[in-house]
């Protein structure tokens, strides 16, 4: 009786010991199959941070040739390709190949004008190394997608003068800053200029701040909110005495309210102080030195390239 009770508890521990085995056998294929996992979405993750590399360099290259939608394009390409993304692999991105358009500060537009950003996509397809293990469960590749998106702009102090206005002056004119609502072309009562474009119009010390500088990134066709009224504007240029300095020239200004405005150039101006008279009366006098792209160069002024996605 005894021995078969000692044979019993011996099979019974044989039992216990093969199925932790078992259990062991389990853990160490999923634990190596976790690690397999782990390896290949590193690998997969550095690919496509090359390949976002490429794109980058690529879509700053090409947005500095806008001038030319064309050449854009193929400058683009040929800086992406140098570094080592293909053709195929440029074409596989949505949305299918490069394009020029409209960036309007959040949004990009294909083949919408001004053309002022290039988009560049990728896809690259990535062969697993040991997630591919297991068959039809495996994976044999994973495919990582990119795009990257380059706009040029200028940093503008964020004060608007009309386009109705900035038209009427030639380089080297003088022209006067003031209530736009003052000049026969706008409409734009309670308007005095203020731009959003930093995003801390809110009063009139951060008005004040906004506008005595240093400035904020904008680019041509680019939709902005505006701030009605004169507080901290006088305060602001009175910073900016003497200085040369960009503005914005943007569309009309809306009658009374917050916006929207459009960026439509930029105007290289010298502001000369003092200004003359308060509130609705306030005028400041700025003299016009340059305006475009080309003039900016001139000035060393810009244009600026950012990377916005």
């Amino acid at each position: 009786m005894a021995g078969r009770q000692r044979d019993s508890e011996e099979e019974f521990g044989r039992g216990k010991r093969g199925s932790a085995l078992v259990l062991v056998v389990l853990f160490i294929f999923v634990l190596f199959g976790f690690a397999a996992l782990s390896l290949d979405v590193a690998n997969v993750y550095r690919e496509k941070h090359r390949v976002h590399m490429a794109t980058d360099a690529g879509a700053l290259a090409g947005v500095a040739k806008l001038g030319d939608s064309a050449a854009a394009i193929a400058e683009a390409r040929f800086i992406t390709n140098t570094n080592g993304v293909t053709d195929a692999e440029i074409t596989a991105g949505p949305p299918g190949d490069i394009q020029v358009g409209l960036w309007n500060g959040s949004t990009f537009t294909a083949n919408a004008t001004p053309f002022n950003a290039v988009r560049v996509p990728a896809l690259r397809t990535v062969t697993n190394h040991f997630a591919n293990i297991g068959g039809p469960l495996g994976f044999p590749v994973m495919r990582p997608s990119v795009e990257s998106i380059a706009t040029i702009g200028a940093r503008p102090i964020p004060y608007g003068v009309p386009g109705c206005v900035a038209d009427t002056v030639p380089v080297g004119g003088t022209n006067i800053l003031q209530n736009w609502n003052n000049v026969a072309c706008s409409s734009s009562s309670g308007n005095w200029g203020p731009l959003d474009l930093c995003g801390t119009l809110n009063g009139a010390k951060k008005t004040e701040d906004a506008i005595s500088g240093p400035g904020c990134f904008s680019t041509i066709g680019q939709s902005t909110g505006t701030s009605p009224g004169n507080d901290g504007v006088e305060a602001g240029f009175n910073h900016l005495c003497d200085q040369t300095i960009v503005l914005p020239v943007t569309s009309d200004f809306p009658n009374g309210n917050n916006g929207p405005v459009t960026i439509e150039d930029y105007i290289i101006v010298k502001v000369l102080c003092p200004s003359t008279g308060s509130g609705s009366g306030w005028q400041l006098k700025v003299v016009i030195l340059g305006r475009g792209f080309n003039d900016l160069k001139k000035f060393g002024l810009g244009p600026i390239r950012v990377l916005v996605e």
